[in-house]
């Protein structure tokens, strides 16, 4: 059996603003009308973002381990001991993208103008609205500003608010956060962050 490769081609990034005033609104939305993965869509977002895509070189969603260890003293019949608690790590969308501060639709200017905000994310690696899809809120940050003399590029880090969705191949979703699955396709295929079916 031959191993499989993964190419991202014609990916689409898009952002929407989170509104807390929005009816309906929940903490646990992955999504700015709270529809998850499969349904939701890049229309769903700021049509005015829907371009950042092409100001990226690299995009990628990374998992940080969450663990803290405590040291207990030993006794006189005993060595001191080390404990290793392990929690729920953290995740962040890290980006590598071309400043464009001179565009009249600036990427650069829409992440220094919302920095220090939350904001519905949509990454579509597969380019296709299928497999290689990610949704979930992150927290905006300014990328650089400047530097040599031709290409600049700046290299942000948004972290998740909570773990992110994730769409896998042939519609398999797994869920980061919460349980609530809303307006599924029949033949998707569900997992909460436990590893749980939930039927469509």
């Amino acid at each position: 059996m031959s191993h499989n490769t993964f190419k991202i081609q014609n990916g689409k990034l898009a952002f929407e603003l989170v509104d807390e005033a929005a009816v309906g609104y929940l903490e646990e939305w992955q999504t700015p009308t709270g529809v998850t993965l499969p349904t939701i869509g890049i229309a769903a977002y700021d049509p005015s973002t829907a371009g950042y895509g092409c100001q990226l070189v690299t995009g990628v969603v990374e998992s940080t381990q969450n663990s803290t260890s405590t040291t207990e003293d030993g006794g006189w019949c005993d060595e001191p001991t080390t404990v290793v608690t392990v929690g729920e790590p953290s995740f962040a969308l890290r980006i590598d993208a071309w400043q464009d501060v001179t565009s009249t639709a600036s990427f650069s200017a829409f992440l220094y103008r919302n920095r220090g905000k939350d904001a519905y994310v949509y990454v579509d690696m597969g380019g296709n609205g299928a497999a290689g899809r990610v949704v979930g809120v992150v927290t905006l940050d300014a990328g650089s500003i400047g530097g040599g003399r031709n290409a600049n590029r700046m290299t942000p880090s948004f972290p998740f608010r909570h773990a992110p969705d994730v769409e896998f191949a042939s519609g398999e979703v797994v869920l980061g956060y919460g349980d609530d699955v809303v307006a599924l396709e029949a033949d998707a295929e569900l997992e909460d962050v436990d590893g749980d079916t939930v039927d469509a």
